[in-house]
């Protein structure tokens, strides 16, 4: 089992370097997600032995911390955190949009390629001069 999980972090790490000079590709997002898979399929191992290890251990032993109960009690401690997390992030879509600001708009102009027009400058032009296409 150990030379799994090594093996498993061994191909998280590989594929996450060999996707850093990839990034805006499709073969640089399939090993970010090959890598992301990968290094969650090596720690599902200790992550279940955590949950279920008060209920694989025998109370006659040491280390044992009770029975089936402290993993029910460990998985619906997860299930109310993974539920409160939902509901956090629906009250706050529900709350209302995100608040716009003026340096985000700039940026994501700039960023499309649109012309910003400074409005601050054409207050000083004439109006002729804009009509004759002098500006």
């Amino acid at each position: 089992m150990t030379t799994l999980i090594a093996l498993c972090f061994a191909v998280a790490v590989g594929a996450f370097v060999l996707a850093l000079p990839l990034k805006g590709t499709r073969a640089g997002s399939f090993l970010f997600r090959t890598a992301g898979v990968t290094f969650l399929l090596a720690l599902l191992p200790s992550l279940l032995v955590g949950l279920t290890g008060g209920a694989l251990v025998s109370t006659g032993r040491s280390g044992g911390s009770g029975g089936p109960e402290t993993a029910l009690a460990g998985i619906g401690l997860l299930t109310l955190l993974v539920l409160g997390a939902y509901a956090a992030l629906w009250i706050r879509k529900r709350l209302g949009p995100k608040q716009r600001d003026a340096w985000g708009d700039y940026i994501s102009q700039k960023s499309s390629g649109k012309q910003v027009i400074d409005r601050s400058a054409e207050k000083g032009r004439s109006r002729a001069a804009v009509d004759d296409g002098l500006f």
